[in-house]
């Protein structure tokens, strides 16, 4: 841990030149997050964004990536499938939505196991925090992570790399990812195209004993990118943009911790199968039409797929105990409408959305069998309005008035006989939001307070009759006051926030400490979130960056009721303390250097706050050589080999996890042409 202290003061004590900035002007990334195009720096809205220029210099390919350079963001990201946490508001085990909302293009990820993106050919990443209901809809109670794909013209690019390296294991395993892209004109000014592709390779850093199977980590994923771009006219534009991911992702991954059963960090000891599939895309279609300066039309019309299979060894050991199984099948449509004013002033929108699913849950050696098909269907009407009140301050009011049907039937098969039962509810919900917005030289004050609200699921994997077959919505109020400006020509950017956020009938699952592999979910009647952010960038000399972001967060289950067993507990998956501080250096001559420091805080896997992860820090370093048209970086993850653990829950009385990646390091080849 003391090299990790030194680093953290090392990259401090690099920011000391920021006292002198020079003069230059740094680029100003506009984002969409409130449905129209405004600078980063005087968005009214907590968020981080990312360019494409930062995703590759910082070496982000995932949400978990992602995570570590945002505050108050934490992802669980362990071979089940990824757990987004924002300030706070986390989802339960085994649930199919939750309250983080993933977009690509405007087209949201509707289950929490699509929620796995590679960010691949992206212009940029919005991260907006707090409730953003009001213009995305339900299942964005904490915030919403916007992927932008990367925009295409008549200029042509092709790009490819080459990325490989070694996990510091027992059997150090080797890791490779290749990558490429080219867009351009079809037709000048008429027509564009862009493809790109990837593919990611390793035997993982798992060993499976009973077998001596050092794949029992195994993950190979394919993803494919095609962007079409036609302007029409002056004033109509069509866009089609289309993602594809395949992969492999054994489940050789859980493994005992105490018990006769326990093992070693990275190995297991399954006498029977680990296997796990899972493939999708998502496609959307943009119209956007400027019939006049002061209106435009924006049409999404966006489909996504799913498909999702693993069979597993039961209980994790060398005993016969049978399998358990997964089939997810998800089909989702969905449309948006908008018509508003280009520079912001109003907005009146329409959304329609409907999802099919089927899902398969078995416990061999239970001899129990779910199989669900689940219709959701929803419509809502939004909009917002910005009235100016003073020459630089005004009230941005909004409103969604949504419904949710939803219809699920079950077919239950046990030893002793079959049930099949069938339940549905409506949910309606009205999501406002007022805020006051100060505009400041080359920033804003702002001030809001917002609903938020999680819609309500079906118990998929542990329904054991109508009663128990679904279960209902959680809903939120967040306050929040924030403060943004760039300074030094933009070379100098801050910002801050606090927040408050109110939470009724909050989602929560726990594992039976008696029972082997069956989950109870409760609903806490009350939790609270509360905490700070500040994030600062510097650019004190040509060729230097340096950032820092912090976050604070408590929160915590409120409910008076005595024999509660989460009254007064932390949430799960919430560390109280997250920041990430780093910088980079590129000479004159090409030779660059840069490394970042990320810390979290202590948190609790479970709503019962039983199974505790320490707190730490990992330290990522990179450096290398760069030309116009190549680069060469040699690079290592987790330099001092910080253990900690993806994930963690009782299975039976015991505890099981999945250990996070080991060091790793390599080297990667650009090329550009």
């Amino acid at each position: 841990m003391h090299h990790t202290v030194s680093a953290l003061l090392l990259l401090l004590l690099l920011s000391a030149p920021a006292l002198a900035l020079v003069d230059g002007d740094e680029e100003t990334i506009v984002v969409t997050a409130q449905k129209f195009s405004q600078p980063q720096n005087i968005t009214p809205i907590s968020m981080d964004v990312f360019s494409s220029d930062s995703l590759e210099e910082k070496e982000i390919h995932t949400l978990k990536d992602l995570s570590r350079f945002a505050a108050n963001v934490h992802v669980k990201a362990d071979n089940v499938g990824n757990a987004v946490m924002i300030r706070g508001i986390s989802p339960f085990v085994a649930t199919l939505q939750g309250p983080a909302g993933i977009f690509i293009d405007g087209v949201a990820l509707p289950t929490v196991f699509m929620q796995q993106p590679s960010l691949l050919h992206l212009g940029r990443v919005e991260i907006l925090k707090g409730p953003q209901g009001t213009l995305y809809g339900s299942n964005t109670e904490s915030g919403v992570i916007h992927l932008v794909t990367a925009s295409v013209d008549n200029e042509t690019r092709a790009a490819c790399s080459a990325r490989v390296g070694l996990y510091d294991s027992d059997d150090h395993s080797g890791t490779a990812r290749l990558q490429a892209e080219v867009g351009g004109p079809l037709q000048s000014d008429r027509l564009f195209l862009s493809v790109a592709a990837a593919l990611e390779k390793t035997d993982g850093y798992f060993t499976n004993l009973a077998t001596d199977d050092d794949q029992a980590g195994e993950y190979e994923r394919k993803d494919v990118h095609l962007k079409l771009r036609a302007p029409i006219t002056e004033k109509l534009e069509i866009s089609l943009s289309s993602l594809y991911l395949d992969a492999v992702d054994a489940k050789g991954k859980f493994r005992y911790t105490q018990g006769p059963a326990a093992t070693k960090r990275y190995t297991i000891n399954y006498n029977d199968r680990y296997d796990q599939d899972y493939s999708g895309s998502v496609t959307s279609l943009h119209i956007d039409y400027h019939p006049s300066e002061d209106l435009a039309v924006h049409s999404i019309t966006g489909l996504t797929t799913y498909q999702r299979n693993f069979d597993k060894d039961f209980d994790g050991t060398v005993a016969d105990r049978g399998r358990s199984a997964f089939d997810l099948d998800d089909l989702n449509f969905s449309e948006e409408l908008r018509l508003q004013h280009p520079e912001g002033q109003w907005l009146l929108g329409l959304f329609v959305n409907r999802q099919d699913s089927e899902v398969m849950f078995e416990k061999t050696a239970m001899q129990q069998r779910r199989s669900s098909d689940i219709d959701t269907r929803t419509c809502a009407l939004f909009g917002t309005y910005n009235l100016p009140v003073t020459a630089s301050g005004s009230l941005a009011l909004g409103l969604r008035v949504e419904r949710t049907k939803l219809d699920a039937d079950m077919d239950y098969r046990t030893a002793s006989g079959n049930a099949a039962f069938q339940d549905s509810e409506t949910f309606d919900q009205w999501l406002p939001r007022l805020a006051w917005n100060q505009r400041i030289a080359d920033g804003v004050l702002y001030a809001s307070v917002a609903k938020g609200y999680l819609c309500g699921g079906v118990n998929y994997n542990l329904a054991t009759s109508r009663d128990s077959l679904l279960y209902g919505d959680e809903e939120s109020i967040s306050y929040e006051v924030g403060y943004k400006q760039d300074f030094a020509a933009a070379r100098c950017r801050l910002s801050a926030a606090l927040f408050y956020i109110d939470m009724s009938d909050k989602q929560v699952s726990r594992s039976s400490a008696t029972q082997m592999g069956v989950m109870e979910i409760a609903n806490v009647a009350a939790a609270a979130s509360y905490g700070a952010e500040l994030g600062l960038t510097l650019n004190p000399l040509t060729g230097l960056d340096l950032y820092f972001n912090g976050g604070y967060t408590r929160a915590k289950a409120d409910d008076t009721r005595s024999n509660d067993l989460y009254a007064g507990k932390d949430l799960p998956y919430v560390p109280r303390f997250t920041a990430s501080v780093g910088g980079s250096y590129l000479h004159g001559n090409g030779m660059f250097i840069g490394g970042d420091v990320m810390a979290t805080s202590s948190f609790y896997h479970d709503g019962e706050n039983r199974l505790q992860e320490g707190g730490y820090a990992t330290v990522d370093v990179r450096g290398g050589y760069l030309t116009e048209h190549y680069t060469v970086t040699l690079w290592c993850k987790n330099l001092f080999d910080r253990h900690y653990r993806e994930s963690a829950t009782y299975w039976g009385t015991y505890e099981v996890v999945e250990d996070a990646a080991p060091r790793s390091f390599g080297l990667q080849l650009d090329y550009r042409f």
